[in-house]
């Protein structure tokens, strides 16, 4: 069992390099734009996304923040991850302010094949 579940966190760690870096760096470099159709594979399409997490010891502050910007009724004895995230990536892309000092934010673009 523990050698399958090594051999399935190296599948994931590969397919994450390959989803991650190598097909957005290679569409990239190329000059194409997404979606990509290659034959045999399917569609090869870019999405831009970012992980959202609270910076430690800054929960209280951004709960703050939130009351102070109308968000307090996401507020709740824990806060969701997703909800959190959502939240702020919607602030960025309309360009308003966000918790920049209380959460921290890591873009990325990520492949995803479709058949």
């Amino acid at each position: 069992m523990e050698e399958k579940e090594a051999e399935l966190s190296d599948l994931k760690n590969s397919y994450d390099f390959i989803r991650f870096v190598l097909m957005p760096k290679a569409i990239e470099e190329a000059g194409l734009s997404s979606p990509v159709k290659i034959a045999g594979v399917g569609r090869i399409s870019l999405s831009s996304d970012a992980y959202v997490s609270v910076v430690p010891g800054q929960k209280d502050a951004l709960y703050g923040w939130m009351e102070e910007h109308g968000l307090g009724d996401l507020i709740k004895p824990t806060l969701n991850a997703s909800t959190l995230k959502a939240q702020v990536i919607s602030l960025m892309l309309s360009g308003e302010d966000y918790p920049e000092d209380f959460v921290k934010v890591t873009p990325f673009v990520r492949a995803s094949i479709l058949k």
